[in-house]
């Protein structure tokens, strides 16, 4: 049975928290504050469908590329992925991700394939950076958004591993606000955004411009595979205040990332495997959605939650941001 409220909170020990600080010694504010904390949680721990309690939903991965791998190349259904792998895990939902144009033709052969698959269709920056988007593009994507099956617009960004001058980084930039300009967002799409640094840039503080500028930021963003700092965060959720940061198999391996979640709020941590890509550490197959059983261990751990609460909270807060049923 899913954990009730009640049940969640006393697994963390936040009624012991609270009694230690009602003594005299208790500094005014901090009970504040970590009441404010047992609200975030407990909102995360929102009611989910009862057959998803003991799988995992991934908030984003790449169907069309993992089956560019040797290992998959034969897969014609998420099924016959499953096949492969399903013993590394259980998997319930995932909202797969369409960023590459030549591979958007596929969208129909998945959804149609898979109840458990939904998606966002977008444009990686790699391809925006030497020639601007096109009205085709732009059309498809604004087609693909009007149905119930795509759940928001991306991966879409900045990149600044590709872009490598300055012409090229205002080129990205350009793209990027033209395909935020132009697409038809509604209140429950979600913006994918794909933010890289590089060479002095940071591409979060860049993003984050582009938005407000654009009068963009009460839409809902997934800022995929977060790795920036503590100020990036306090920003984006200041000036978006419906912001959501995704943690990948990095925060296994890399120290960085596991820094990142730490001050991520929970509330706000969306779990997702970037299959085939990002893989946890030590595993030699190509990663994809099965393999995020580990990366929420890892969560667990720095959150200092028991692995089922972690579980609990990471489905329940990709279920109320993407808006699965």
């Amino acid at each position: 049975m899913i954990h009730t409220l009640t049940s969640i909170t006393h697994n963390i020990n936040f009624t012991a928290s609270l009694s230690s600080f009602n003594s005299k010694r208790s500094r005014p504010g901090k009970l504040a504050r970590l009441k404010q904390r047992m609200q975030r949680d407990q909102e995360a721990v929102r009611k989910i469908p009862e057959e998803w309690e003991d799988l995992l939903i991934d908030s984003h991965f790449h169907l069309d590329r993992m089956v560019t791998h040797e290992q998959f190349k034969k897969c014609k259904t998420l099924t016959d992925i499953e096949n492969e792998v399903s013993h590394l895990a259980k998997f319930g939902m995932g909202v797969a991700n369409f960023c590459d144009p030549n591979t958007w033709f596929q969208i129909n052969q998945w959804i149609k394939t898979d109840l458990r698959i939904v998606y966002t269709i977008g444009l990686h920056p790699s391809h925006l950076t030497s020639s601007p988007v096109t009205e085709q593009e732009l059309a498809f994507i604004g087609n693909c958004l009007g149905s119930p099956h795509c759940k928001g617009l991306g991966e879409i960004g900045l990149d600044f591993k590709y872009a490598k001058t300055q012409h090229q980084v205002d080129m990205q930039r350009n793209n990027f606000m033209d395909i935020l300009r132009s697409a038809p967002l509604h209140p429950r799409h979600v913006v994918v955004l794909h933010l890289r640094s590089q060479r002095g840039w940071n591409a979060y503080q860049e993003g984050l411009k582009c938005i407000i500028t654009l009068q963009k930021q009460h839409h809902k963003f997934h800022v995929h595979c977060f790795d920036g700092g503590y100020q990036d965060v306090q920003d984006w959720l200041r000036e978006c205040p419906n912001t959501m940061f995704g943690i990948t198999g990095l925060v296994t391996v890399e120290s960085n990332m596991r820094d990142a979640a730490k001050f991520i709020p929970t509330d706000r941590l969306l779990l997702e495997s970037d299959s085939p890509h990002l893989p946890p550490t030590n595993h030699s197959i190509p990663n994809n959605p099965w393999l995020l059983t580990k990366t929420t261990y890892s969560l667990s751990h720095i959150k200092n939650l028991e692995f089922p609460v972690m579980r609990q909270i990471l489905n329940a807060n990709v279920v109320k941001c993407y808006n699965l049923k």
